[in-house]
């Protein structure tokens, strides 16, 4: 039996690219998901921040509880941020493997590549940046942990007046 035929290049092929194509799916299935349980998670500490906010009376108490949820918060967010990019790049290097499979397969078999030409090449080596449609949203829970740090403070230093005990 010899391996070099055309067919058996092309199954070889084929099997290749339906490993990839699955790892592909893996890995975005996995950004979405962890990407949904840090977002739960950064609204349930927003939640006790906003709770804390409306229940305590004490100005210093208050403003030492808001600093501690917000710089947790603030720690959240900024872990989320982190996991994700580096999520996302590990699905953009699997993207990357894809298309470097489909561009080994015969043209004139009428194969059309799903993914198309790759323009910019990836590498997992390179610093997370904001290249996905995640790390804006993530953006926006770190800016507003840094608000809420800066809300505390100010409770805390007493800038605020007392809330009336009921």
């Amino acid at each position: 039996m010899n391996n070099d035929k055309p067919e058996n290049n092309t199954h070889h092929l084929l099997e290749l690219y339906n490993l990839a194509m699955t790892k592909l799916n893996q890995e975005g299935d996995g950004v979405w998901a962890r990407f949904n349980i840090l977002i739960a998670l950064n609204i349930t500490i927003g939640a006790g921040y906003l709770y804390a906010l409306k229940e305590l009376s004490t100005s210093k108490l208050l403003g030492f509880a808001l600093i501690i949820i917000a710089l947790v918060g603030g720690f959240v967010a900024i872990v989320t941020y982190r996991t994700l990019a580096k999520l996302w790049l590990w699905h953009e290097h699997w993207k990357e493997k894809v298309r470097e499979l489909e561009n080994h397969f015969p043209k004139n078999d009428g194969w059309i590549g799903l993914l198309g030409k790759n323009k910019k090449p990836t590498t997992l080596n390179k610093k997370p940046i904001m290249f996905t449609g995640t790390q804006p949203i993530i953006m926006a829970f770190i800016i507003s942990w840094k608000i809420a740090l800066i809300i505390g403070i100010l409770y805390f230093l007493e800038c605020f007046p007392d809330k009336k005990v009921s």
